[in-house]
């Protein structure tokens, strides 16, 4: 069967089309290669923090490149099926009232997300708060030169994260399944599944925070506001640390 790109048989770029975005056998493949990185980085991670004179800057780069071989991966599957990165990210709102909206979005999901999943987990009681200041201490730049390396790897997060869980694995549970919910909370389970390195409370937090971006890019039709929300999530731990 031929699978190479065919424009006119391309995938709606609304992100609530249930038309899959790439051949089956390439989700697979990604699939195991995130559950690969996912055992290395778990496995890899210092248990007693940096050795003395390590800097942060080596767990840094490793992951940017990881970032951005996922995000080649991924493109060239969407490529497969015609499917473009303008019509995964589906920005609708164009123009300076546009990125004022988007923007605005962006951090009110931010505020509502993080702040309603904070109150969620300290009500419930499944914090970790020994492994989360141990995973902070580790991870969270302090020099100047590991803070511009680190706000590279946000930016980067929050962009790629977003094409490949909810503009690519979203897209393809749900058009698999013909339900939208499943792709959010499929895609979601991957999404926190990918952080167990910081333990089982952490990681289902993450994937609770999955399912809002999920949402977020269902209601708003878009991955931009996602992309923007996801990336100040990432860096504004370390602009606190900074300034702290």
């Amino acid at each position: 069967m031929n699978e190479s790109p065919n424009l006119a048989f391309a995938p709606a770029p609304d992100p609530r089309s249930l038309d899959p975005v790439a051949p089956a056998w390439h989700t697979g493949i990604l699939l195991a290669y995130l559950a690969a990185f996912t055992w290395v980085s778990a496995s890899s991670l210092p248990e007693d923090g940096l050795p003395p004179g390590m800097s942060r800057v080596s767990l840094y780069v490793p992951a940017l490149i990881f970032q951005w071989a996922t995000f080649a991966f991924v493109w060239w599957g969407l490529r497969r099926r015609g499917v473009s990165l303008r019509g995964i990210l589906a920005n609708r709102w164009r123009g300076p009232a546009g990125f004022a909206r988007t923007v605005v979005t962006a951090l009110a999901a931010w505020a509502v997300t993080f702040l309603a999943i904070a109150q969620a987990v300290e009500w419930l009681g499944v914090r970790e708060p020994e492994k989360m200041r141990a995973i902070a201490e580790l991870l969270l730049p302090r020099a100047s030169v590991e803070f511009a390396v680190w706000a590279m790897v946000a930016i980067t997060a929050g962009f790629v994260e977003e094409v490949v869980f909810r503009g690519y694995l979203q897209r393809q549970f749900a058009a698999w399944t013909g339900n939208h919910a499943v792709g959010i909370a499929a895609s979601a389970v991957v999404f926190g599944a990918g952080h167990l390195y910081q333990g089982v409370a952490s990681a289902s937090t993450i994937a609770v925070v999955g399912v809002c971006f999920g949402i977020l890019a269902y209601a708003t039709r878009s991955l931009v506001p996602g992309v923007l929300a996801h990336a100040w999530a990432d860096l504004f731990p370390a602009i606190l640390g900074r300034i702290s």
